[in-house]
This record gives C-alpha cells, sequence and structure tokens, in this order.
C-alpha cells in the first residue's frame, strides 16, 4: 500500500476516543467528548473530541487537528514517528516507512547536499541577465542593495516546469531525490515537476546556518502568494523562524524583534536592524517559542495587523506570557508592516516606535477599553473578566499583583472590588462550563466570528455551501486563516461535490489549516430556530463588513488625495463613499 492508503486504513482501524482517552480521560457530552486539555492548565474542560470526524480541538489554548497532530504533539515526535506509534497501534504493517528510517541518516544528508545545489541553481538564475530581470526589477522596487540579496542568498526560481529537474539529472541527482527535498512534486498522474516555479526564492535556514527549505514569493497572480518547502527530514515549518541564525547573533538589549514576513526581516536588515526573526506568517508555536527562550528574554512584536483582533496571534502571545518573556508591542502606522515603515521613514522610524513600545497588558487593556462606555458597571465588569485571562497566564505572582493594580486604576475601579470580581468568575461551578473563554476567543470582533460560522455552515450541508459559494470570494474575508481556509474549501467542495472534514484532511494534508478546521468544524453550532435566515444573516454582515472596511480606506485615499491637492481623485473617492454609505 501507498504511504496515503495506509494513512487512511491507520485512521479507519482507530478509535479516536479511546486513543486519547489514555493520555486525558474523557466524558461523553451529547455526541462527543469532553475533558481537560492535556497540553496547557485548566480547571474546566475546554478540549473536544470529535469521534465521527476524528478530530480534536482545545478552546482554551486553541491546540486541535486529527490523531496524527495529537501523537505529534503528546509524544513530542514528527510525522514519520507519530504514524509508526499509531500503525503499532492499529496493527497495520509499514515497512516501506521502517526502510526509510533506517537510512534516514542518509536521507537528511542527501538533502543538505540538494538544498545546497539548490541555493546555488536558484542564485543562478536571479543573476541571469535575461532570466533574472523581472525578479532583480521586483528586488529594486522593493528597495534591496544587491549586497544584502547576496547575503541572504536569494533567488529565482524560472516558470519551467522541469528545468530544475533537467538542471540536477546532469549531477546525478534524481527527480525522486529532488522530491524528498521537496523540490519536485509528483503529481497524481506519474508526472514529477518544479515545485517552486516564477518566483522569487528565500533560503530557509536553521539556528546554525544550514539550509533547510526554501519559501518562494509568486511573481505572478500565482496562489498562494508564498509556498514553502513541504515537511522533510530537515524541514518543519513549526520549529522554523526565519532569520534567527543572525538574529541570535545580533541581540540588542535581550531582544528579539518579531515580524511576520520575509520582507519585514530584510527590510529592517536594510536598516541596519539584525535581530529581527519571521514567524513566517503563522501564530507563534511552542516549538517556535523553545527557540526564543535560547536566546533571548524580551520581544518585540512588530506585526502588521492588530494583535489583539488576531486570535491566532494571541495564542502565541499566551505562550510567550507563560514562558515568562518581557513583551513589548510595536505599533505600527495604519496599513503599513516593518518594511513600509522603514522603507519611508528608514531606521530612526522604527526605533521610534521601538521605544514607545507598550507592555504587552497595557496595549491589550487599551483594546479591550476601545469602543466601550467606561462609565457602564457591566462594561467594566467584562473588561476585568476579559483582562483576568491574560493577568492568570503569567507564572510572575508579582506582575499580575503589578497588572491587577494598573487594571484599578485604568478602570478607575477599587483594587479589592477587581479582585472580587477575579475570584468569582474562578469560583464558578464546573459543570456550568467555563468561566470565560480565552482571550483570543473573546477579543474575536463580530465579524470575524461571523466569518468562522460561514465556514462551519460550508462543512455542514450542501445547499448552503452552494448558496454561500455563490454570494461570496475568498476576499471577502477580513481574517488571512478564514480566508485562506474558505479557498480550501471553495476548491474541494467543486471538486468533490461534498466535503467531509475527516476525508478532506486525510486526502490535502493541509498541516497548516488543520488546527483551524479542527476549531471551526467542532465548534458547537448555534441553535438557530431558522437556519437559513440565520445564514443569510450571516451573508449579510460579512458583505457589509466588506463595504465598512472599504469606507474606511476611501477615507483614508481621501485624506490622502487632498494633501496630495488630487482633486479628481478626491471627487472620485468621495463619490463611491456615498455610494457606499447609501447602501450600507
Amino acid at each position: 500500500m501507498s504511504p496515503i492508503e495506509d494513512k487512511e486504513l491507520i485512521r479507519d482501524r482507530i478509535d479516536i476516543v479511546e486513543l486519547i482517552n489514555a493520555y486525558t480521560r474523557l466524558k461523553r457530552a451529547g455526541a462527543r467528548y469532553k475533558g481537560l486539555c492535556p497540553f496547557h492548565k485548566e480547571k474546566t474542560p475546554s478540549f473536544t473530541v470529535d469521534p465521527e470526524s476524528k478530530m480534536w480541538h482545545c478552546f482554551g489554548c486553541g491546540a486541535g487537528g486529527d490523531m496524527y497532530t495529537f501523537i505529534e504533539k503528546i509524544e513530542n515526535v514528527e510525522f514519520p514517528e507519530a504514524m509508526q506509534i499509531l500503525a503499532r497501534r492499529a496493527g497495520v504493517e509499514l515497512k516501506p516507512f521502517r526502510e526509510q528510517d533506517q537510512g534516514r541518516g542518509k536521507e537528511r544528508q542527501l538533502i543538505k547536499r540538494i538544498n545546497d545545489l539548490a541555493v546555488r541553481y536558484f542564485g543562478a538564475v536571479l543573476h541571469n541577465q535575461a532570466a533574472g530581470a523581472p525578479f532583480m526589477e521586483y528586488i529594486e522596487k522593493r528597495g534591496l542593495p544587491q549586497d544584502l540579496v547576496r547575503e541572504y542568498r536569494l533567488g529565482a526560481a524560472p516558470p519551467s516546469w522541469d528545468g530544475i529537474i533537467k538542471t540536477f539529472a546532469k549531477k546525478n541527482i534524481s527527480a525522486q531525490d529532488l522530491e524528498k527535498a521537496g523540490l519536485v512534486v509528483h503529481s497524481q498522474g506519474g508526472r514529477r515537476y518544479a515545485r517552486f516555479r516564477n518566483r522569487l526564492i528565500f533560503p530557509l535556514t536553521n539556528v546554525v546556518g544550514e539550509v533547510v527549505g526554501f519559501a518562494g514569493r509568486a511573481m505572478g497572480d500565482d496562489m498562494p502568494k508564498y509556498l514553502n518547502t513541504p515537511e522533510t527530514a530537515l524541514f518543519e515549518k513549526s520549529r522554523m523562524l526565519y532569520n534567527m541564525d543572525r538574529a541570535r547573533k545580533n541581540i540588542e538589549d535581550g531582544a528579539v524583534i518579531l515580524v511576520e514576513g520575509y520582507m519585514d526581516v530584510l527590510g529592517l536588515a536594510r536598516a541596519g536592524i539584525r535581530n529581527a526573526a519571521a514567524s513566517m506568517g503563522t501564530a507563534l508555536t511552542p516549538q517556535q517559542v523553545d527557540i526564543l527562550r535560547r536566546y533571548c528574554s524580551k520581544v518585540y512584536l512588530a506585526y502588521d495587523s492588530d494583535l489583539a483582533g488576531d486570535a491566532a496571534a494571541m495564542r502565541g502571545i499566551n505562550l510567550l506570557i507563560e514562558r515568562g518573556f518581557d513583551i513589548r508591542v510595536i505599533t505600527m502606522p495604519q496599513g503599513q508592516d516593518p518594511d513600509d515603515l522603514v522603507r519611508q521613514g528608514g531606521a530612526e522610524a522604527f526605533r521610534e516606535r521601538m521605544a514607545a513600545a507598550a507592555g504587552y497588558f497595557e496595549h491589550f487593556l487599551e483594546h479591550c477599553m476601545r469602543g466601550r462606555d467606561s462609565g457602564d458597571a457591566a462594561a467594566l465588569r467584562d473588561i476585568i473578566l476579559e483582562m483576568a485571562a491574560l493577568i492568570r497566564k503569567s507564572p510572575n505572582e508579582i506582575l499580575q499583583d503589578q497588572q491587577i493594580k494598573t487594571l484599578a486604576q485604568t478602570l478607575g475601579v477599587d483594587e479589592p472590588r477587581v479582585r472580587s470580581v477575579m475570584a468569582q468568575a474562578e469560583k464558578r461551578k464546573p459543570g456550568a462550563g467555563p468561566a470565560q473563554p480565552e482571550m483570543a476567543v473573546r477579543i474575536l470582533s463580530g465579524g470575524a466570528v461571523a466569518e468562522k460560522k460561514v465556514i462551519q455552515y460550508l462543512f455542514s450541508d450542501k445547499a448552503r455551501a452552494a448558496k454561500i459559494l455563490e454570494r461570496l470570494e475568498a476576499s471577502d474575508f477580513s481574517d488571512r486563516k478564514m480566508r485562506a481556509l474558505f479557498k480550501y474549501c471553495a476548491q474541494y467542495r467543486e471538486r468533490n461535490g461534498t466535503l467531509d472534514p475527516g476525508v478532506f484532511l486525510n486526502e490535502t494534508h493541509p498541516r497548516d489549516m488543520v488546527t483551524i478546521i479542527s476549531g471551526v468544524t467542532l465548534t458547537q453550532p448555534d441553535d438557530a430556530e431558522n437556519p437559513d435566515a440565520f445564514l443569510d444573516a450571516l451573508l449579510g454582515k460579512l458583505r457589509s463588513d466588506v463595504k465598512r472596511r472599504r469606507i474606511s480606506e476611501l477615507k483614508s485615499l481621501i485624506v490622502k488625495a487632498e494633501n496630495e491637492g488630487d482633486r479628481q481623485s478626491v471627487e472620485r473617492y468621495a463619490r463611491e463613499l456615498v455610494k457606499l454609505k447609501q447602501e450600507l
């Protein structure tokens, strides 16, 4: 059998409830099972297992996935080892895996050699006068000097489907070996072709500077915009922080600056700021936090989105809090990322914002208070409860006391009253459910909640899914992960007609999507009396949110155009603004 067939057979044979119950006690809760999460401390169960879809999710810490991700996390092993563990439990023979594991050291050495050669290959394409011209044009547009391009060994993948295969064949490296390194894709029809085509290439290095994989940025409209090497014997995205090998050598004030993407790192490096590392567009993982802890005790977060409105980012910050990091949040100008900021204002503009960076507690308190009436008793209580979830994350009791004092002073509430409200929430009966959801969930905006519920409907019913696909596009989603998930789901459902979460996971292996899918599909659905009317309301809200975002954008464009004396643009933007306001 093929590895995919082995995986499906193992999944079919194993009862996920029985499997997980060996690690944490589960109790039936309707059609599902609940228990205390084995991955974080909690007093009230927020860990859910669904025997039908064979998925699990913790609504406290945000971890989730299938039986394979559970074993990877609980046993601290990589996917091949997790599959071995489950295969033994299921009584499935994995001869191909055993043969592979015996030669695992040789395979790692082979991939290292291929990666080193690939760096030269992609570099040669970039520096070729004809083939590299469009890539160099983009690099110049982004303001990257050639010495930085050489230092970071940027390269380019040509549009050719088989160029890398032909080039490496001359070096006696087969397409099968390139596939092991993640540079070649093997189609269902048996054809092998280059994974990276017409993309600017960023070599990905581990903390000692070895190239373990690659990332490619599309030059055209190809999706995804950024494509990474898949998991190999050398590369595991959850354990990677881009540029950490350089950042650790340039630690300033015991701190690392965390940014989202590769261009942010390069932009800061161009400005002489060398202690930046990127989480590669994903929320921080426990493994990435462990790497950070080896080299620094302070982290500046310089993400281009509102952290307090991003549940995935909040889960990463919770990990940093639990590990005792000194966390500062750098606020970016509206619509800008770190690269934009240093291109316009240089290193001084960024360092000014670093100096003004608020502590994480003050940042999230300000966000929590935004739009709420501080004179309203119910609003004050909600703020206290939401911030309490953040306060309890810290292992430092002295820091907790300081934060409670700050909370009381900011809200104008007596400190004993704040402590009383927090204590009452802690004493809630276990049977009543969690006293307060995690702040990562609580602070989701109404739009984010609506987006999540729309995805739930996409999984639930063919007719409703058709309605969603007709009325929405991926660009209608404000959350980038919901946007990516919607695109995955839409394409899959159009091809297959149905969308079973378990089969979807098993067939496509979207490793970065597993936790999101489990969280969406295992969320308790609303008890709407009229589900179709409820869905219509959700779709209406999403479309209204799109218009509101455009209205906000138009207001900024009008101000900019007025400052530039561009009356024609001001009038055009104003007409569109009036039209959108009338439609709301």
